[in-house]
């Protein structure tokens, strides 16, 4: 597909208003990526200075050279090869009928979990990490049992104010 990772379109109108129209790719801009951009622009417009000074020093991200592993990374493992064609898509469980449902927890619910996980341990979990484990759990012993079935979770995290120097 041709199309622009994003396009910006105004429009200004005889009465002295205007209207912003745009186009984007989630590819091109995650949600605080684009907030920053609209901050920007807007401080651009006003004729006052960039709200966020954008950071463009790549080699914040590199690998080190030569690299360092100093744990295991079993999220990179290799989990077999993946059939291809038609039929094996990423698409393939939209053939499937799916069941919806919401589920509440409170606050009360998610501290039980909590101190399930924490046990005597005594380890810091989060309040997320404790609801996707238990969500995980709870799909993986909604399937049939297979011993050589892998299962994974995987999530995004935000790492950009964690990060020195600050990466915008």
């Amino acid at each position: 597909i041709n199309y622009a990772s994003f396009t910006l379109q105004l429009t200004s109108f005889k009465c002295g208003g205007f209207a912003i129209g745009f186009t984007t790719s989630h590819t091109t801009f995650d949600g605080l990526s684009f907030k920053t951009f609209l901050d920007n622009l807007a401080a651009l417009a006003a004729n006052k200075p960039l709200a966020v000074i954008p950071c463009h020093d790549r080699h914040l991200l590199a690998a080190r050279s030569p690299p360092r592993v100093s744990f295991p990374h079993p999220e990179l493992i290799k989990l077999g090869n993946l059939p291809t064609g038609p039929e094996s898509g990423v698409f393939e469980a939209s053939k499937e009928e799916l069941d919806f449902k919401v589920f509440q927890l409170t606050s009360d619910n998610i501290l039980s979990l909590k101190e399930k996980a924490i046990g005597s341990s005594g380890s810091r979990v989060t309040r997320f990490n404790v609801v996707t484990a238990h969500v995980w759990r709870c799909k993986a012993l909604s399937a049939p049992y297979d011993a050589a079935r892998a299962s994974t979770i995987l999530y995004a995290v935000d790492i950009r104010f964690r990060s020195r120097p600050k990466i915008t």
